[in-house]
């Protein structure tokens, strides 16, 4: 259908593009707390992501790579490593990584209309873990929020601006 259709294009034109960027507003909440910042991100053909941190402003400038082996953050010119997972719970840094991962590699396995847009689930996993993916799609097809659930919780969601397939 063309619902399944536009999701199949996206996916396409993420796997043939040579480079993604957009700005994230990740939102991490694993139940005690809940943190928020930005980021910037940059993403190439290979999937490895990277990111600078906008704000807040105690953390801003922090800088780092992500792929499927873990990451990096750049501080100072000091880089501290991290594994997507930490204490059975993803990390909140790795979120643009799996929803790009999601997004080119997961199984679709539902889209349907949302708000005039598109809304995509879809079903990954992470280390041996199950990962869920729901994707809100604005009218140019792009994605513009998500949630991401882990171990039957959603505990990382993203406001996502200025998405770019180049």
């Amino acid at each position: 259908n063309d619902q399944m259709n536009a999701a199949l294009s996206l996916r396409q034109a993420l796997l043939s593009s040579d480079n993604v960027e957009f700005k994230t507003k990740i939102v991490a909440d694993f139940g005690d707390e809940l943190s928020e910042f930005w980021l910037e991100c940059s993403a190439v053909k290979s999937g490895d992501i990277s990111f600078s941190v906008i704000s807040p402003e105690s953390i801003s400038g922090i800088s780092g790579k992500i792929n499927a082996a873990g990451g990096g953050l750049t501080f100072d010119d000091k880089v501290l490593a991290f594994p997507l997972i930490i204490e059975e719970s993803i990390s909140p840094i790795s979120a643009p990584w799996i929803l790009l991962n999601c997004l080119r590699s997961g199984y679709i396995t539902a889209c349907g209309s949302s708000d005039g847009g598109l809304q995509l689930i879809i079903d990954d996993s992470l280390m041996g873990k199950n990962v869920q993916c729901i994707l809100w799609l604005n009218d140019k097809k792009l994605p513009y929020y998500s949630e991401i659930i882990w171990d039957s919780s959603r505990v990382l969601s993203l406001n996502i601006e200025s998405f770019v397939i180049s």
